[in-house]
């Protein structure tokens, strides 16, 4: 029997990246992202990528360039599709659990489905950074999950695999206690999750509601929202956002109070259309009186208007398909698609509102709109 399992000492492996090109390859899941060739020639990463652009989630396919998520398609080619993988096989992780439902993970629970007989799930939470916090197993914010993937023979399944889920809350103590009185599979209430290759590896919710359309399904075009990896490009009024800009260009050292990125520094020429009258001159050649770019309002937090610099320049992550999409006429619905608001609630998770993507309003001095 080919088994393999996988937990780092203290925590499971997590570190997502944001990019990876030339040196860094070797650290960002080297073959199994990049392949033989290191241009993506033959990746086995493909077989969860794939599926999930396909789907139409390609927007959210940078979620599975983590670690732990290159960790678990080495495990499974390693067990159940390499050359030496010829009887049954085991794959058990402790893990991020965000493969559970997330949209980018379909790819990889399809995949999971179609080499696997039986999947057993036992979701230990441990958020620590939403409303809902609940005790971690390990000393870090991220829920995690314990994934048991078997697989009997190397027959090509026609059904998916059966999925079965159990959830186990508590204090961290009792969490470990609980899973420390576990001796077999029969010892615990697992709840079957649904059958569809890309379905959540979740139970689906009874009743009325859960036959709801999905917000995803209403409003089927959804985007990251911007991000400018800087805070003081981001106040609550015109003036503060004039004053320091002025201190940006009136820096000894500006490079320091700009706070680069490496996507985005004083020296740089980012020609991102974001207003009728884009300047794309490097900050570092800016005179000390040169105009100040345009203002806009700006959805910060949920009920917390701010004002911005929309200036590609300054903005890491500027969503240029959000601006081109910006209009008097447009509505924005900002929607957390991670951490679900209760146990089984599949869709209300669609509902809770996070930090909003864009800006709602032009804000030029001496007008200030009414908020809606």
């Amino acid at each position: 029997m080919q088994c393999s399992s996988h937990r780092l000492p203290g925590q499971p492996a997590y570190d997502r990246h944001e990019a990876a090109a030339g040196d860094n390859q070797a650290r960002t899941g080297g073959w199994i992202r990049w392949g033989d060739d290191g241009r993506g020639t033959g990746a086995i990463l493909r077989a969860f990528l794939d599926p999930a652009v396909a789907a139409g989630h390609g927007v959210h396919v940078k979620n599975l360039y983590n670690l732990y998520v290159y960790f678990g398609r080495w495990a499974l080619w390693k067990v159940f599709e390499q050359g030496a993988a010829r009887g049954p096989g085991v794959v058990s992780f402790i893990s991020a659990s965000s493969y559970l439902d997330g949209d980018a993970f379909c790819g990889m629970r399809e995949y999971m489905r179609r080499l696997c007989d039986e999947i057993w799930i036992l979701d230990l939470g441990g958020e620590g950074r939403g409303t809902r916090k609940s005790e971690n197993v390990f000393a870090i914010q991220t829920p995690v999950a314990i994934a048991v993937a078997v697989r009997a023979s190397r027959a090509k399944r026609s059904k998916p695999a059966v999925v079965r889920y159990t959830q186990i809350e508590g204090t961290r103590e009792a969490k470990l206690a609980a899973l420390d009185a576990i001796s077999d599979f029969a010892s615990v209430k697992w709840q079957n999750c649904p059958a569809d290759w890309r379905a959540p590896f979740r139970p689906a919710g009874k009743g009325r509601y859960f036959d709801w359309p999905l917000l995803t399904d209403l409003t089927p075009w959804q985007h990251s929202g911007v991000q400018f990896k800087r805070t003081w490009p981001i106040a609550p009024d015109l003036d503060t956002i004039e004053r320091r800009w002025r201190g940006l260009l009136s820096a000894k050292d500006r490079s320091e109070a700009f706070h680069g990125s490496g996507d985005r520094e004083i020296h740089g020429t980012y020609r991102v259309t974001l207003t009728a009258e884009p300047d794309s001159k490097p900050i570092a050649q800016l005179s000390k009186n040169a105009v100040m770019p345009p203002v806009v309002r700006y959805a910060y937090r949920s009920f917390d208007r701010q004002a911005i610099i929309a200036d590609g320049r300054v903005i890491s992550r500027p969503r240029p398909d959000l601006w081109r999409s910006h209009s008097e006429r447009q509505v924005y619905l900002a929607c957390l698609f991670t951490q679900p608001l209760g146990t089984a609630r599949p869709h209300l998770e669609r509902l809770h509102t996070r930090p909003s993507p864009f800006p709602r309003f032009l804000w030029r001095k001496g007008y200030d709109p009414p908020l809606p």
